[in-house]
């Protein structure tokens, strides 16, 4: 409720008005599947092999793409004051997008306004 105006607010509401399809059941067991990606790939896959061990990874540490892609995260799709910290939140949205996993993106929304 706000402002004695009641709305409704949900994953479906929020891709249904960006015109946003739903995940498909395997497009969905494919974006879980890779939230189970372990840190090690993710330091390695975003460090192109320079590190094997995910520890307070910044994007200074990146190749330049990945670099990029964590800005564009921190402005656009997971807000956080921290541009260069990559959240293993962060990472793992940022992997999906370069393995070209389809993302519940209307989820991802409504995790981010819920947890403020």
């Amino acid at each position: 409720m706000i402002c004695d105006q009641e709305y409704i607010f949900s994953p479906a509401v929020v891709n249904e008005f960006l015109g946003l399809e739903p995940l498909s059941a395997t497009e969905m067991k494919k974006e879980a599947d890779a939230d189970s990606v372990s840190q090690k790939t993710l330091a390695q896959l975003f460090t192109a092999d320079e590190k094997a061990e995910w520890s307070e990874i910044y994007s200074i540490g990146m190749t330049p793409c990945f670099a990029a892609l964590v800005i564009i995260a921190s402005h656009n799709w997971i807000p956080s004051t921290h541009r260069n910290h990559v959240s293993i939140e962060r990472a793992k949205l940022i992997y999906k997008l370069s393995a070209e996993i389809r993302v519940d993106f209307g989820q991802l929304v409504f995790d981010q306004v819920m947890s403020m």
